[in-house]
């Protein structure tokens, strides 16, 4: 978990992830932080996240 939030972290550092449920309702996270999110989990845990 330490690590996830970490990625995260490096992507927006502003957004408390541990607490907030409603990070792109609240527009927290827009289209460009999310696809920036898969690309760093892509890289970092070696996996393919498909788009559809």
């Amino acid at each position: 978990m330490e690590e996830l939030l970490e990625i995260l972290n490096d992507i927006k550092d502003d957004a408390d992830f541990e607490n907030c449920t409603t990070l792109i309702d609240d527009a927290v996270l827009d289209s460009f932080d999310i696809l920036s999110i898969i690309s760093a989990l892509n890289d970092h845990y070696d996996i393919q996240i498909p788009a559809s």
